[in-house]
C-alpha cells in the first residue's frame, strides 16, 4: 500500500512539472557606470546614421552597398576605416532593436559587431606591418570606441527589461571581448589610450539566477519500500 501511494505522490509531480513548467531566466547584469540619455543620444548621432534596420524588408539593400564599397578601399587603412564605421552601424542597430523588443535581431547583430571589429583589427594589423600611416586611424578609433561604449552600457541597462533567449548574453559578452581587445589593441600603437575606457576596469555584478525547464530525467526517482529504508507515515 505504502509503495502505491508512493507511486501516485510521483506520478502527481511529474504531472505537475509537466503541465505547468517552470521556465524563469534573467539576463547577466553588469556592474557598469550609467550613462545618461544625452549621453547615449549623442553616441547614436556620432554613428553613421541608419536608412534601414535588419528587421526592415530592404535592408539587405545596406548589405549589399557596404560589400561593394568595402571591395573598392584603395588601402588596409581604408578598409580598417570602413569596418570601424561598419561595425559602429551594427552596434547601433542592436540598440535600436531592442528597442523594439526584437531580441533575435538583436542578438544576431552583436554576432556581427564582434566578426567587424576582429577585421578591423586585422587591416589595422596589416597596416602597421606594410609601414602605412596609421596614427590619425589610431585616434579616430579610439573615438570611436568611446561611442561604442556607451552603446554597451545602454545596452546592458536594457537587458533588464528585455526578453531573455537567441543566445543574446552569449553573444553580448563575447562582443564585449572584442570590444575590449580593440581598444587593447590600439593602446599597443598609442600607450594609455586605454584610461579612457570604462569597462576595461568593470566587474561583473551579478551572475543570471535560472530556473531551468525539469525534463522526465531529472524527475526525483520514485520512493521504493525497502526494509531497510522504509518511508515515514504520511499524516492527511
Amino acid at each position: 500500500m505504502r509503495l502505491i501511494s508512493a507511486c501516485l505522490i510521483s506520478l502527481f509531480f511529474t504531472f505537475v512539472i509537466i503541465a505547468f513548467p517552470i521556465s524563469i531566466s534573467a539576463h547577466t547584469i553588469y556592474d557598469f557606470p550609467e550613462v545618461t540619455d544625452g549621453q547615449i543620444n549623442e553616441a547614436l548621432q556620432k554613428i553613421v546614421p541608419l536608412r534601414f534596420l535588419p528587421s526592415q524588408p530592404l535592408y539587405f539593400l545596406i548589405t549589399v552597398k557596404e560589400l561593394f564599397s568595402r571591395f573598392f578601399q584603395p588601402s588596409a587603412v581604408e578598409k580598417s576605416r570602413f569596418d570601424l564605421i561598419a561595425s559602429g552601424k551594427r552596434l547601433k542597430e542592436s540598440y535600436l532593436l531592442l528597442g523594439q523588443n526584437n531580441t533575435k535581431l538583436a542578438s544576431n547583430n552583436l554576432i556581427r559587431y564582434g566578426n567587424r571589429i576582429n577585421i578591423m583589427l586585422i587591416q589595422l594589423e596589416k597596416a602597421n606591418s606594410q609601414n602605412q600611416d596609421i596614427a590619425k586611424l589610431v585616434g579616430e578609433i579610439g573615438e570611436s570606441l568611446q561611442n561604442h561604449e556607451t552603446l554597451f552600457i545602454a545596452i546592458n541597462s536594457k537587458l533588464q527589461t528585455t526578453e531573455d533567449g537567441y543566445q543574446f548574453d552569449e553573444n553580448y559578452a563575447n562582443a564585449l571581448i572584442n570590444f575590449k581587445e580593440a581598444i587593447q589593441t590600439i593602446n599597443k600603437f598609442q600607450p594609455g589610450i586605454k584610461n579612457r575606457f570604462e569597462l576595461i576596469h568593470e566587474s561583473e555584478a551579478s551572475q543570471p539566477v535560472t530556473i531551468e525547464k525539469l525534463t522526465p530525467d531529472q524527475l526525483p526517482e520514485a520512493i521504493e519500500s525497502t526494509q531497510k529504508a522504509k518511508p515515514k507515515r504520511i499524516i492527511y
